[in-house]
């Protein structure tokens, strides 16, 4: 079978992009352009490798190798599409044939995977799944880990450790620190609420870079919610723009606007709330809130409070900053055992 490789995601700026090569050749040329992280016996059949892609001497990316099986193999490698292009180039460089994601897959058929039989099969399984769902290479790379140092490493050693109470602690720990490893993994939700009139469909197109939220000085413009996507190095964010939060409801509509804006506030990760005068934070309950005052280019802040111009961008990487630290995902240590899915949770909730 000739190796043929395609680009299984979509062709935009992503987290995340997938190449698939298959063929009796396709082994053998990983070999020449990747060096993983760790000497190793690479390519094991249900396994995944970190390393980089290379084209000679040239460092390309760094990515994530799944060995889907003896002669199929997946990439995941940083979304920018000029990555994927410069990936694609170097393996028709090295005879690969690049074909649209329909041939791949008429090509290979329903054939199954093969995975390596015993103990480490869930957690195997899972961190196949969970690398097809992360946004983040750093998400994709806590995963990576659990299935050699993290969560693999750890269950081997309670098999032999009899301190329950030692047990019990470490799971606790693991826990924790899981909460923000979920957040890389899978994203965030971040609602932007406030009064009216605040800035928060300005600070929405500030951060997606471009014009998602209609802007007016005339207090309610947004009645309904306006979502964006944006990406900082640890994860992905999607952002809400809601109606302004107030006592005073002129109309039905703006009852059912406070109704939908007060609904996402329940399902946020966190609330982004903007205020422009020095008014009391209102109560979100357990949704943690980071405080922001906006229009810092117009009007004096108050002393230490965190101060930004959404209109000029002022403030603007110290404001991404802050969100990292108080989500706990800023300079995140993946190199420890974590649960990448709700089920792992689960079972340490029992386990506790």
């Amino acid at each position: 079978m000739k190796t043929i490789a395609a680009m299984m995601t979509a062709k935009i700026n992503a987290a995340i992009s997938s190449i698939h090569i298959t063929g009796s050749e396709a082994e053998k040329i990983l070999a020449q352009i990747f060096l993983p992280a760790k000497k190793l016996n690479l390519f094991q059949t249900g396994k995944t490798i970190l390393g980089h892609i290379r084209d000679d001497d040239v460092l390309i990316d760094e990515v994530i190798i799944g060995c889907e099986n003896d002669d199929y193999f997946t990439i995941n490698c940083h979304g920018n599409p000029l990555i994927v292009e410069q990936i694609l180039k170097c393996l028709k460089k090295h005879g690969v044939e690049i074909v649209s994601p329909q041939e791949i897959i008429s090509q290979t058929g329903n054939r199954p995977v093969a995975y390596d039989p015993g103990p480490e099969r869930a957690l195997t399984l899972a961190a196949r799944i969970a690398i097809t769902q992360t946004k983040t290479l750093l998400g994709a790379k806590i995963i990576n880990y659990q299935l050699t140092g993290g969560l693999a490493a750890v269950f081997e050693q309670w098999k032999k450790q009899k301190d329950r109470a030692l047990i019990k602690s470490q799971a606790k720990q693991i826990l924790h620190n899981s909460a923000a490893a979920m957040k890389i993994i899978y994203g965030v939700r971040i609602v932007l609420a406030g009064e009216p009139n605040v800035g928060k469909s300005t600070l929405l197109n500030t951060l997606c870079g471009k014009d998602k939220a209609i802007v007016s000085d005339i207090p309610g413009t947004t009645r309904d919610w306006v979502s964006g996507h944006i990406q900082t190095p640890a994860m992905e964010m999607e952002l809400i723009d809601t109606a302004g939060l107030c006592k005073s409801l002129s109309s039905p509509i703006d009852a059912e606007a406070q109704r939908r804006t007060r609904h996402l506030l329940k399902s946020a990760d966190m609330v982004l709330y903007m205020r422009c005068k020095d008014n009391n934070t209102p109560d979100f309950g357990a949704v943690s809130v980071l405080e922001v005052f906006n229009k810092a280019d117009i009007l004096q802040p108050p002393p230490r409070v965190l101060a930004i111009s959404a209109k000029t961008g002022t403030g603007i990487d110290i404001l991404l900053d802050e969100i990292e630290i108080k989500l706990g995902v800023k300079d995140f240590n993946f190199r420890q055992p974590l649960c990448f899915n709700r089920e792992q949770a689960e079972h340490l909730e029992k386990l506790i």
